[in-house]
């Protein structure tokens, strides 16, 4: 998570640059947080998972292609909203998505690791 954060606070000058985007935008800033905390667990969890596998390099992108494609997607059409001028209503349902995935897969990483490290 901390180079996910690094690579963002690096990019988010050259985004401002080409979008003209405030980057104090409360709203980015919470999709910002909430996409990362969501992406980064559930590819915790799901490398914890594969990580004493044989297939692992194989069996990893085959998992998280399809459970971290909703964060993904919510936090592109959110950021498209923020920067189409849509108000937070609008954009609601996205950022509840984000939330989401950012307390529930923490939460089930954090209540389950034991089990899938021992296993």
């Amino acid at each position: 998570m901390l180079f996910m954060l690094v690579v963002e606070v690096l990019m988010l000058p050259v985004f401002t640059a080409f979008f003209g985007v405030n980057l104090f935008d409360l709203r980015l800033i919470l999709v910002i947080i909430l996409g990362t905390v969501g992406f980064a667990s559930v590819g915790t969890i799901l490398s914890a998972m594969t990580a004493q596998t044989r297939a692992r390099e194989v069996l990893l992108p085959i998992l998280l292609l399809p459970v971290a494609a909703p964060v993904l997607i919510a936090a592109v059409k959110a950021t498209a909203g923020i920067l189409d001028g849509l108000a937070m209503g609008e954009i609601a349902r996205w950022m509840q998505l984000l939330v989401a995935f950012a307390v529930i897969f923490p939460a089930v990483a954090f209540m389950t690791f034991d089990y899938v490290v021992k296993e």
